[in-house]
């Protein structure tokens, strides 16, 4: 197959991932391949700490295209 005939990747979760355990100081690092689209990209981030409390995060990344790869 050539590249012309390869479908966009648009879709809309990337990464899902239910069970995700932090280090000691609370953090949590991961890698994920952004779709074919480009622009600003919001991430959201759901879960519970330890005691059962629930937290949300949002973060905009800037999804570019590198022609390069």
């Amino acid at each position: 197959a050539s590249a012309q005939d390869r479908v966009p990747d648009l879709r809309a979760t990337l990464y899902w991932k239910p069970a995700l355990a932090t280090d000691k100081s609370g953090s949590v690092g991961l890698n994920f391949f952004a779709s074919d689209d480009i622009g600003p990209m919001k991430i959201h981030v759901q879960g519970l700490t330890n005691d059962g409390r629930p937290f949300s995060f949002d973060h905009v990344i800037n999804v570019r295209f590198n022609p390069g790869k």
